[in-house]
């Protein structure tokens, strides 16, 4: 007959309670604070070093996926390239929606049914056609 193991104790977790593992923030700065090591919290949100705007922490927001058109994937590639160049950094997808979006709802806002989502929704043939015109090596 084989003999039972004794279970695994891990004394220094006893005070926070029987299966805590992890650690508050607030428990390991206070540890960082005490040790004399650089506590590595700002104010507000750390500036990405390759745009030197402010970073954006994309975890907090919703994600949503969407079918389009091939079409449309040429053309957020080819904004994205444009951007690159023009501005010199890099460009997510995730910026370019959202500024198309909230640019979009701004249009349709101010212009109605003379704003270009209403007149690409409406199958307006100029609309498309100046899209065209616009993607296309010139």
């Amino acid at each position: 007959m084989s003999k039972r193991r004794a279970p695994l104790r891990f004394d220094e977790l006893d005070p926070k309670g029987r299966g805590s593992i992890l650690r508050s923030r607030a428990e390991v700065l206070a540890e960082q604070e005490s040790a004399g090591l650089p506590a590595n919290q700002q104010s507000g949100n750390p500036v990405d070093p390759t745009s030197g705007r402010e970073a954006v922490d994309r975890g907090a927001y919703m994600k949503a996926t969407y079918r389009v058109c091939p079409e449309a994937v040429e053309a957020i590639d080819e904004i994205k390239r444009r951007l690159r160049v023009q501005l010199g950094r890099r460009v997510t997808y995730e910026e370019i929606a959202e500024a198309a979006l909230v640019g979009a709802l701004d249009d349709l806002v101010k212009n109605r049914d003379s704003s270009f989502l209403a007149r690409w929704i409406s199958g307006d043939p100029e609309v498309r056609k100046s899209a065209e015109m616009e993607r296309s090596p010139g």
